[in-house]
């Protein structure tokens, strides 16, 4: 497992608010792909949610899914 020093999607929405819609298309897209990649491994994510997606590194866009 890979460590995440950036935190949750959750801490940084409750923190930040709303994101924009650029930035959420950044993190989206980044979500879509991690699945895809998944699915083309044969993998289900059973537990996909805010809690279990975290940032990289502090102020930075680039998302692990856990």
């Amino acid at each position: 497992m890979e460590f995440a020093s950036g935190g949750e999607l959750t801490e940084y929405i409750s923190t930040k608010g709303k994101l924009c819609e650029e930035e959420a298309k950044i993190i989206f897209k980044q979500i879509l792909s991690a699945v895809k990649h998944c699915h083309q491994h044969s993998i289900v994510h059973r537990d996909l949610k805010l809690e279990n997606i975290l940032f990289a590194t502090p102020n930075s866009n680039e998302i692990k899914v856990d």
